[in-house]
């Protein structure tokens, strides 16, 4: 009984040690997603309530000051991610840029303004903003679209999982209101 004991002790530690990592490796894992998720949602929300703001603003002068506005604001208790860029476009039916602007091309875009975040205290655009709010359609029939873009990327806090973090984004697209007194 004695020697029965003996080839047992131990046998807890050792699978402790065996367990203990995987056991973190999750926990981190899902705190790791869980800010990442959160940010996502911060993202979307961001750039619903821009794209919100802008049909409404719809052919106003200060038409991209306020979407930008509501953006930042939205996004102003983001921690673990940076915004990037912020694109204001003339979307198409199925909600893509309808110049065909990428990442990467943003000077050659023709229907949309690329911002970029200037350390906290504004924006600024850094293709000249073709889309000029008096360009927009607001007037019935053939509305334009205005899509919001939110470019941002996700810093992972514990760096344990070598994982990417952007640059990631996140569209919204609304219709732009008649303007009154539109109608046919």
């Amino acid at each position: 009984m004695m020697r029965f004991l003996r080839r047992d002790r131990g046998t807890s530690t050792l699978e402790a040690a065996i367990i203990l990592p995987l056991l973190l490796i999750l926990a981190l894992g899902t705190a790791e997603f869980g800010f990442a998720f959160v940010d996502w949602l911060s993202v979307a929300n961001a750039t619903r309530t821009g794209a919100r703001i802008g049909s409404a603003a719809g052919a106003a002068a200060t038409a991209d000051s306020v979407i930008l506005g509501a953006v930042g604001q939205a996004l102003s208790d983001m921690d673990s991610s940076t915004i990037d860029a912020v694109w204001i476009f003339d979307a198409s039916a199925s909600g893509v840029p309808l110049d065909g602007c990428a990442i990467g091309s943003e000077a050659s875009c023709t229907t949309t303004n690329v911002y970029v975040p200037i350390g906290g205290s504004g924006w600024n655009c850094v293709n000249g903003c073709p889309w000029a709010p008096a360009l927009r359609d607001n007037k019935l029939p053939g509305l334009d679209r205005v899509g919001v873009r939110v470019i941002f990327t996700h810093s992972w806090l514990t760096s344990f999982l070598p994982l990417p973090g952007g640059p990631w984004m996140d569209d919204s697209v609304f219709q732009l209101e008649p303007a009154q007194g539109s109608g046919s």
